[in-house]
């Protein structure tokens, strides 16, 4: 009886081994269906990411060139109705800061960024309009009501080519086309100059002209500019085909142009210029749109004029 007991005990633990051993292996089966399941999932969720970085890009490129356009419109709209170009203090046709202002500043992305931005106002007030009446290149316009410092005497010697800016009479705030704006009712007074400056890259935007040393003799050698600094090398070529209908490897002949990163000239190239061999389409550049007259397609070693 003993013996049998000892023998039914034996076939029952066998049993359950067996039964054990068939659980573990289905168990293992299921772990490894689960895992490429999980991977598979993950597969497809990095690959809807990247999909959506990518169009999260070309959405950040469209509002680029939605703002410039929104600029030049608003630029436009403003000479139209005051026969000057905000931030052109005395009438002259030159928007008085100059780009070399921006772009001496540093030339590290985040230091130069966050040296830009103390350029502007962080305040949502109102500007307080100016009372002056300042000349302007041979003609008087009034400026009553606009941004502009209140005492401003004559600003440009000579004539032609050899017109200079003197030093005493720089209009060097940045804000003062935006206060114009505001002034004017174009852009809304409770938006900090520094959030209106913002560009969808995250960088700034800036009313400025550049001063091109070699240009034409007898011809006007300043050109008001949109500047955009820091921005994608895809979002710039975006905005050439926005403005110029083209987009060539070329970046000196168009209306949108590539600034030299010390504010010399113009590249030639949206990419991989002398001395750079590692850029791409994300790399960052500073640029120019040209709303008001455009620069012979030439690279221009521009310098500050002298007064």
């Amino acid at each position: 009886m003993g013996q049998q007991a000892g023998d039914a005990m034996k076939r029952l633990l066998r049993l359950q081994r067996h039964r054990l051993g068939r659980l573990g292996q289905f168990a293992a089966g299921f772990t490894l269906v689960e895992t490429a399941i999980v991977l598979v999932v993950s597969a497809v969720l990095l690959g809807m990411a990247a999909k959506g970085l990518t169009l999260l890009d070309q959405s950040k490129g469209d509002q680029l060139v939605m703002q410039v356009r929104q600029m030049e419109s608003l630029l436009n709209e403003y000479r139209r109705t005051h026969q000057r170009w905000p931030g052109d203090c005395d009438g002259n046709g030159r928007i008085d800061s100059s780009v070399l202002e921006f772009v001496s500043l540093s030339a590290s992305v985040e230091s130069a960024k966050t040296a830009r931005s103390a350029r502007f106002d962080y305040t949502a007030t109102l500007p307080v309009a100016s009372t002056g009446t300042p000349n302007g290149f041979g003609e008087v316009t009034s400026v009553a009501g606009n941004g502009c410092p209140s005492a401003l005497a004559t600003a440009y010697i000579g004539t032609g080519a050899t017109v200079s800016e003197s030093s005493s009479t720089f209009v060097s705030d940045f804000n003062v086309p935006y206060n114009d704006l505001k002034l004017a009712g174009l852009l809304s007074a409770a938006q900090p100059n520094r959030i209106a400056a913002t560009h969808a890259a995250g960088d700034f935007m800036a009313m400025t002209k550049l001063y091109l040393a070699s240009a034409p003799t007898d011809s006007d050698p300043f050109f008001n500019a949109i500047v955009l600094f820091n921005v994608p090398v895809s979002f710039a070529r975006k905005l050439a085909v926005a403005m110029d209908g083209f987009d060539g490897a070329e970046a000196y002949k168009g209306r949108v142009r590539r600034l030299r990163l010390d504010g010399s000239g113009f590249e030639t190239s949206w990419l991989n210029n002398t001395g750079v061999s590692n850029e791409t389409q994300d790399s960052l550049i500073n640029m120019a749109y040209f709303f008001d007259q455009l620069p012979l397609p030439q690279t221009y070693p521009y310098t500050p004029p002298t007064p």
